[in-house]
């Protein structure tokens, strides 16, 4: 009787080892970051997002939500909108990439901030609630943008000396990498930066309503 307790407790053991030799063939996929924000509207093209760990971009659809440490991309001839919990909005035209580094946002909170890197393209930036008074900035090749109840049009090759901001409201504090602190400047200006140097220049909001313009791509014809 003791042959055969000891046989069945082997085979009981067994199909357990064999369930956990499988699993680590074959790990559980991480689940999605939690939603921070939502594609509200996209054109045609692709629009994906590539979640922290991942090289394989998942395609997106108006509706589908995004998180930490996402990094959204649009492709040739597209268009995104994207609305973030406190109503922040960002449109990014084609061949757009911008990841969402953190955020956090609780209406009763007291710890509330933003981090995003814009790594190229075109993109437009409306505050939303968390700008007001919380902390909210922008990484780009050149530098950080720390924001503040601001609205603006960006554009960025994903070269350090090749950066426009069209700021058509609130201030914007543009501090280049290695500095501890920037200028702030208010709007409405046009901050360029290239190989000699940042101009500050005026802008009008007729440029501005032209630069959202060109962020629409064209249609194709048959």
């Amino acid at each position: 009787m003791k042959i055969r307790q000891s046989t069945v407790a082997s085979w009981i053991v067994l199909p357990a080892a064999l369930t956990g030799l499988c699993s680590a063939q074959n790990p559980t996929p991480a689940p999605p970051p939690a939603p921070v924000g939502v594609l509200q509207t996209s054109s045609q093209g692709t629009i994906t997002a590539t979640h922290a760990g991942s090289t394989t971009p998942i395609a997106l659809d108006p509706g589908d939500t995004v998180g930490i440490n996402d990094t959204i991309e649009t492709g040739p001839g597209s268009k995104a909108s994207i609305l973030f919990n406190d109503n922040t909005e960002f449109t990014l035209a084609e061949k757009t990439k911008l990841k969402i580094d953190d955020y956090v946002y609780d209406p009763n909170g007291t710890s509330n901030k933003a981090h995003y890197s814009f790594l190229q393209g075109v993109i437009q930036y409306v505050g939303g609630l968390l700008d007001k008074k919380d902390p909210v900035n922008i990484d780009t090749a050149y530098g950080s943008v720390g924001i503040r109840g601001t609205e603006f049009v960006a554009k960025s090759d994903g070269t350090p000396n090749n950066l426009e901001i069209d700021l058509i409201s609130g201030a914007i504090a543009l501090t280049p990498t290695g500095k501890s602190a920037g200028a702030t400047t208010s709007a409405p200006v046009q901050i360029k930066v290239s190989a000699s140097g940042l101009q500050v220049l005026p802008l009008t909001q007729d440029q501005y309503n032209s630069i959202l313009a060109e962020m629409t791509p064209a249609v194709p014809t048959n």
